[in-house]
């Protein structure tokens, strides 16, 4: 049996911005990818751009993504915090943010709002920014919606 593996959606947007952003140089682009999770996207990336960081707050998926991106001489993975991320102003061409913003839905979006300030600070003058996240009906449906959606239901109206 083959363990589950989850694949990169929509890696070929991704390259596609990267490309047009770059003039076709994607072996010059740096991208910070924040909330790397266990590092999914920068494997995927690291064939096509010169340089990623991986930026990862939870130490289990840190682990996880430092093991899977190793052997990669152009990916390195770090810990921090997306509201503070650890890095110089104006240091990628590209942030990317994949499936991590409904983690800063809180007091009135402040958390996304510091987010979106760091991504901007840490970007070069014309860089992109790339958000990849769903919309609430397909989060319904995903594997994390469907399976805990439910159970989390019942947790809180019992409260």
């Amino acid at each position: 049996e083959v363990p589950y593996k989850q694949q990169p959606v929509g890696l070929e947007v991704f390259i596609g911005a990267i490309a047009r952003l770059m003039d076709g140089q994607l072996n010059k682009a740096t991208v910070v990818d924040i909330g790397c999770g266990t590092g999914n996207y920068a494997a995927a990336l690291s064939p096509f751009v010169g340089q990623i960081t991986g930026v990862e707050y939870n130490s289990g998926m840190l682990e996880q993504a430092r093991r899977k991106t190793a052997h990669l001489s152009n990916v390195k993975v770090i810990q921090g915090d997306a509201t503070k991320i650890p890095l110089p102003d104006g240091v990628c061409d590209v942030v990317t943010c994949t499936q991590v913003i409904h983690h800063f839905i809180a007091e009135e979006f402040s958390g996304l709002c510091q987010f979106l300030r760091e991504a901007k600070r840490i970007l070069k003058q014309k860089g992109v920014l790339i958000i990849n996240t769903s919309s609430p009906e397909q989060a319904s449906k995903c594997w994390m919606g469907a399976g805990l959606a439910p159970i989390a239901g019942k947790i809180v109206s019992e409260r």
